[in-house]
């Protein structure tokens, strides 16, 4: 990407505010008092998801744009969207003032705000993967396909509005870390260090049962019906130095009330792309925003059904070479031109099949190239090299 092609820090906003926030902001109220508590928990929860698309992702993508410090966001999405003053507290103050107690002096946008902004700098854009090492697990995610393993189970408006999400569950992260208490003798003092860390404990066994009960509650299948196929431990969007435990499972019977089937295919691509793109004299978001809660699965579930392709095509290659084997040839003689050989139309078909399959599905360069490429890089934003002259990351003053 260009940069005359980057979209500006406020640009980006606008539009993640646009298709997120817009449809529930009331232009009639001038006070939060006048608003229900359920409409400050959705408007909270969809200025979550901006401030992850702006203040992570969308910096992922463009390295030199700088990371907005808490307060400053605030001001540019009350500027940009004055009817959100209905939702803020702290920030409205003509006086400036310290921020003492965090449950008293601000409304639940702000505290989401805070939250996320904790979250992005935890999980630090600058990098090309967040080191989760020692964060505890919580929650569980689980990616379901179908028997054939060719369609996603998904449901939309089911955590943010707009948004697709897999099937989660949070779970109790109070049992996973304990205490290690260590002692280090000084060999210029005769004195020893006492060193106190943290660990985190997991339970394997508890959480695919967190993952099972996830599924069973979200779609009434029973664990009978499951079949894991993968688990991967990632970065969590919800909660500060976090991870989630990932699952891939497949589902032998068919889900239809409250989900809704999607090609694996179709959510390979919808990972490719920036999340914002020039329209006209303005910018909007892109498809890919609609998937921004699988973003931190998305490179895991495209090497996943990479592997299955490959798999598969060298499944089709071993039943080719088996007809090979068996081929009669069916007539043959010389001429002028050479020898001919007719061969049995039904190979034919079966080679022209197998590399239009390869073709189609963009696997050719991988069967090619296998064992030879490195570690594919997708939430498929192509995410760039740091700069040397990179801006400060903010702080919450």
């Amino acid at each position: 990407m260009d940069a005359s092609e980057v979209c500006p820090t406020v640009d980006a906003i606008r539009a993640f505010l646009e298709y997120l926030v817009d449809p529930l902001l009331q232009e009639d109220h001038s006070t939060n008092d006048d608003l229900p508590l359920s409409q400050h928990e959705k408007v909270a929860n969809q200025v979550h998801a901006v401030v992850l698309l702006n203040n992570y992702y969308h910096i992922k993508l463009n390295q030199e744009l700088a990371f907005l410090p808490y307060r400053e966001f605030c001001k540019i999405i009350v500027d940009l969207r004055p009817s959100l003053s209905a939702y803020m507290k702290f920030m409205l103050q003509r006086d400036y003032a310290e921020l003492v107690d965090v449950e008293q002096q601000l409304s639940l946008t702000e505290k989401a705000i805070m939250s996320s902004h904790d979250i992005c700098l935890s999980l630090d854009a600058s990098k090309n993967e967040p080191n989760i090492e020692g964060w505890p697990i919580s929650k569980v995610a689980v990616l379901l396909v179908d028997s054939k393993k060719e369609n996603s189970f998904l449901r939309f408006n089911s955590f943010t509005d707009g948004v697709w999400s897999l099937i989660e569950k949070d779970v109790d992260t109070s049992d996973q870390i304990s205490e290690v208490t260590s002692e280090i003798k000084s060999p210029y003092k005769r004195r020893r260090v006492i060193m106190t860390r943290s660990k985190v404990i997991l339970n394997e066994d508890q959480l695919l049962q967190d993952g099972y009960s996830a599924i069973s509650e979200a779609a009434s299948v029973n664990s009978i019906d499951m079949m894991l196929l993968g688990s991967y431990t990632v970065y969590s969007q919800s909660k500060e130095r976090a991870a989630s435990r990932f699952y891939i499972m497949k589902c032998s019977q068919s889900i239809v009330e409250g989900f809704t089937k999607v090609p694996i295919k179709d959510l390979i691509e919808s990972f490719w792309g920036p999340l914002v793109k020039r329209s006209s004299s303005s910018w909007k978001t892109t498809s890919l925003v609609k998937y921004f809660q699988m973003l931190p699965y998305s490179e895991i579930i495209s090497e996943w059904i990479s592997r299955e392709a490959f798999s598969n095509s060298l499944q089709d290659l071993k039943l080719a070479e088996k007809q090979v084997s068996k081929l009669e040839v069916t007539e043959s003689h010389v001429s002028s031109k050479g020898l001919y050989i007719d061969l049995d139309n039904k190979l034919c078909r079966c080679f022209i099949q197998y590399f239009s399959k390869l073709e189609s599905e963009g696997c050719a360069s991988n069967v090619m190239d296998q064992g030879q490429q490195d570690r594919p890089k997708v939430f498929k934003i192509d995410v760039r090299k740091n700069k040397k002259d990179r801006k400060q990351i903010g702080s919450h003053a």
